[in-house]
């Protein structure tokens, strides 16, 4: 939530000047998220953090007195075509001067020329492709690009878990989007000379559509376990984790770790209500942690 706050102020510090000499109406901020489609869950917890930030903001006064920040929200459905439309509806019908989102990298990546063509600001909460950590004239985001989750989940892993033999299981569509995702795993675990892949399912999972589930893989589940490693990868978006997770319980593979990454707490409910106890002990690399000790995740807890 603190990072949210400076962003807001500087992106609305002249729209709240005007608001003041114009008694003060609210100051609109456009929210732009999958609230519907297959990744609402993700949708969802993305727009209660985003509430929980405006009423810290307006409580605050930090912009002014009277100064409040209203939000015009829009879902893109996760179909990141949506993306230019809403953004034009809140540009030309709404007059937003700044948003909040996509979520998603493929959404950040089209609204970037968009947002330069009707001058305005956005803030990408939680997209992570790689390359796009590379500043934009108005696009911004906050979350780590897997470049840089990915290499140091990987240091931390193996001190823990010590694994020499691995396996890997993704979405063979999702390197479209994350196109260097594989080379920057096999970089990362290349560092150790006593680390092998020794198993990889790949499948083809249609990411345009909201209802293509991920396929059945009891035959390379049967490879993969018969592969015996120790510690599973388990690469993909929201539907992909959540759909392989329980096929991996299924096969009886419940002792080896998945090493899930930005595995979320909606989609361990998710697996867990497909298969009880299929998430458990997985691990997911993260920006942030629940469990952080630091004095301002602390402070975000307890409010």
């Amino acid at each position: 939530m603190s990072r949210l706050i400076p962003v807001i102020l500087a992106a609305f510090a002249l729209t709240a000047c005007d608001a003041v000499e114009e008694s003060n109406p609210p100051i609109k901020v456009g929210v732009l998220l999958s609230l519907s489609g297959p990744l609402s869950s993700n949708g969802d917890a993305l727009l209660r953090g985003m509430e929980l930030a405006r009423e810290e903001v307006n409580a605050s006064k930090l912009l002014g007195h009277d100064a409040s920040l209203e939000f015009v929200i829009r879902d893109d459905m996760g179909i990141p075509g949506n993306t230019i439309r809403q953004l034009q509806e809140l540009a030309e019908d709404e007059g937003v001067p700044a948003i909040l989102g996509p979520h998603t990298s493929p959404g950040a990546a089209i609204l970037a020329r968009a947002l330069f063509q009707e001058r305005m600001v956005a803030l990408s909460p939680t997209s992570d492709a790689p390359g796009r950590g590379i500043p934009r004239p108005f696009l911004f985001r906050s979350s780590l690009t897997v470049e840089r989750l990915v290499p140091s989940g990987i240091e931390a892993t193996k001190q823990s878990l010590g694994y020499s033999r691995v396996a890997v299981v993704h979405n063979r569509a999702e390197f479209t989007m994350f196109s260097s995702i594989s080379a920057i795993l096999s970089s990362a675990l290349g560092r150790y000379p006593d680390v092998r892949i020794v198993a990889e399912v790949v499948y083809l999972r249609d990411l345009r559509s909201d209802s293509v589930p991920v396929p059945d893989l009891s035959a390379e589940m049967a490879d993969l376990k018969a592969s015996n490693p120790e510690a599973i990868f388990v690469l993909g978006n929201a539907i992909d984790r959540t759909g392989v997770l329980p096929q991996m319980h299924a096969a009886g593979i419940t002792q080896t770790p998945a090493i899930v990454p930005l595995l979320s707490s909606d989609d361990v409910k998710q697996v867990n209500q497909q298969a009880t106890g299929a998430a458990e002990g997985a691990v997911t690399l993260q920006a942030w942690l629940a469990a952080s000790e630091h004095p301002r995740s602390l402070a975000f807890l307890k409010s």
